[in-house]
């Protein structure tokens, strides 16, 4: 089993066109709460082609990790529809990417160099937040969040005061998706954060 196997909880599915709908819904909720104004500017992060995809990458892999949560306690059927709807998403999102590339311009013959430079991204980031939710989840530890934060969003340059806000809104993100059950996931309903980042 490799590390994205081990970090989403599944081995991979080949998903049907009814997974791909719901996943596609659940993304798109996803992406406007990753596109929220408000969070850019009250943790000063930088509204970019780069600082997009760091946010989304953020919430995607947030959004997984509850996935792969609700999977523990949910039916047999459930959590192998679940892992469907997990790897689905994966797919709506590397579509996503895709499209974003071309639309900045980016030329056919570039397209893939640049596609395979942000998977290796993702999953890099995937794995760091999965390393660092799981101290928290264990010791209430926020250090390597916070790390990975500053890391992974900022490119390590970042004010205490803006990381403290993003990081008080992951963590109060995280208890909002934690209220979302596996019923509604497998609906591809995502309600939306109401959350404050202390501005």
């Amino acid at each position: 089993m490799n590390f994205l196997q081990k970090i989403l909880g599944f081995l991979p599915f080949f998903g049907t066109n009814e997974y791909r709908v719901l996943a596609h819904n659940l993304y798109v909720s996803m992406v406007v709460e990753a596109r929220n104004p408000t969070v850019f500017k009250t943790c000063e992060i930088e509204d970019t082609v780069d600082g997009r995809f760091d946010v989304i990458v953020l919430h995607l892999s947030l959004l997984l990790r509850r996935m792969k949560q609700a999977k523990e306690t949910a039916s047999l059927d459930d959590a192998e529809s679940l892992q469907k709807l997990s790897e689905e998403l994966i797919g709506v999102y590397n579509t996503d990417m895709d499209r974003n590339l071309r639309e900045i311009g980016v030329g056919d013959m570039s397209v893939g160099k640049h596609v395979k430079k942000m998977a290796k991204a993702f999953y890099g980031r995937l794995l760091a937040y999965d390393e660092a939710l799981s101290l928290l989840d264990s010791k209430k530890d926020n250090s390597l969040l916070s790390e990975a934060l500053k890391r992974n969003i900022y490119r390590g340059k970042v004010t205490d005061v803006a990381l403290a806000k993003l990081l008080s809104y992951v963590e109060e993100h995280i208890q909002h998706l934690n209220s979302v059950d596996a019923d509604s996931l497998l609906k591809g309903l995502l309600p939306q954060n109401k959350v404050k980042t202390g501005g």
